[in-house]
């Protein structure tokens, strides 16, 4: 007989998070939020040993389980099955231990993998950035940017984001503004703390 623990440990590992006197200000309210399988919602998986080595990162993991109902009049999910036991045998990990980080993610500003923005600039204090694409036409950029300024405006709470950097390196961004220049359409985005060096 084999035994098998499978144990909640927390928010797992977070390139940035906010301070704690940040936190001070910041109301703490449950949000109930939803999970469309057929939209821009996906989950990304990464598998550490017990030493916060990366041994495996899945950027469209979809090894888990919808429950029977969704949301009528969306067909949003309240919650999602993982199994965490049968994902790491199945990449192989079958001895000793090992932590699964998931996250929730829904792409923005049209967006997904494989349509990239890249950093066409870096403010000296590091805090903004200009990303352009070369995959995503000037057209779909604003259109991507309208909607998530009708997403914010409708949130009764302060809408962050992340820039997804891959290998579980989420950054902070606190807003975002549209422009253009003689090359295109650009977002100009403003993140809660300075983009690490790793970055250029």
């Amino acid at each position: 007989m084999e035994l098998v623990n499978v144990i909640y440990t927390g928010q797992g590992v977070e390139a940035q998070q906010y301070n704690n006197s940040d936190l001070t200000l910041i109301t703490n309210n449950y949000i109930n939020t939803s999970f469309l399988s057929n939209s821009n919602d996906y989950i990304e998986a990464f598998v550490y040993d017990d030493n916060s080595n990366l041994l495996n990162s899945d950027y469209n993991y979809t090894a888990y389980t919808l429950p029977s109902q969704a949301n009528t009049s969306n067909g949003s999910y309240g919650n999602v099955i993982l199994d965490p036991q049968s994902y790491v045998t199945g990449l192989g990990f079958d001895r000793g231990s090992t932590n699964v980080q998931y996250n929730f993610l829904r792409n923005l500003f049209n967006s997904s993998y494989g349509n990239f923005y890249w950093i066409k600039q870096i403010s000296p204090s590091r805090k903004e950035l200009i990303l352009s694409s070369q995959t995503i036409s000037d057209s779909s950029v604003l259109a991507g940017f309208n909607d998530y300024q009708t997403y914010a405006a409708n949130k009764n709470y302060f809408a962050d984001f992340y820039l997804n950097f891959g290998g579980n390196q989420l950054i902070i961004a606190v807003n975002v503004a549209y422009s253009t220049d003689s090359n295109g359409a650009n977002l100009l985005i403003k993140l809660y703390e300075p983009l690490p060096v790793d970055f250029d």
